[in-house]
């Protein structure tokens, strides 16, 4: 790893600093990789050392959530049973093409999608309406393994 010789002390107060305001995101609405991830690949780290530590970022807050969330009672274990094992073999396979991938592609994909998933989180919808929709395996598999 040696890139991390060129990361110098004003970069690392960066990262505190931008750790910080996406933990701080993360916390109140999600999306605090839009922050983290820019900062991380302009600093000059690899792309994928980059997504592994957006990765780790997320493992935790998922995890802390997923606690909060447990002991409030306000998780279906039915949902989590079905869709955790698609979950996992998704992420599987994603990691494992990545490593394929060369670096300028993933860094030009991940610094194009940043926008795209911010317009999509920003923009509203005119009409809400709730969709009554059958929860069952082949939907609960086919909604979340994209997420994995």
């Amino acid at each position: 790893m040696e890139f991390l010789d060129d990361i110098t002390t004003t970069w690392i107060l960066i990262f505190i600093l931008t750790g910080f305001i996406a933990g701080y995101i993360d916390a109140i609405a999600g999306g605090g990789g839009m922050i983290q991830v820019p900062v991380l690949l302009f600093s000059g780290i690899p792309p994928i050392y980059v997504l592994a530590c957006n990765k780790v970022a997320s493992v935790l807050g998922v995890s802390t959530a997923t606690i909060k969330y447990a002991l409030s009672k306000k998780i279906s274990w039915k949902v989590v049973s079905v869709a955790i094992i698609p979950c996992l073999i998704a992420s599987y396979i994603g990691s494992s093409l990545v490593m394929y991938v060369p670096d300028t592609i993933i860094q030009w994909a991940i610094l194009l999608a940043i926008p795209d998933a911010l317009f999509f989180m920003l923009k509203k919808s005119k009409t809400i309406k709730e969709e009554k929709t059958q929860v069952n395996n082949k939907n609960i598999i086919l909604s979340t393994a994209p997420i994995g």
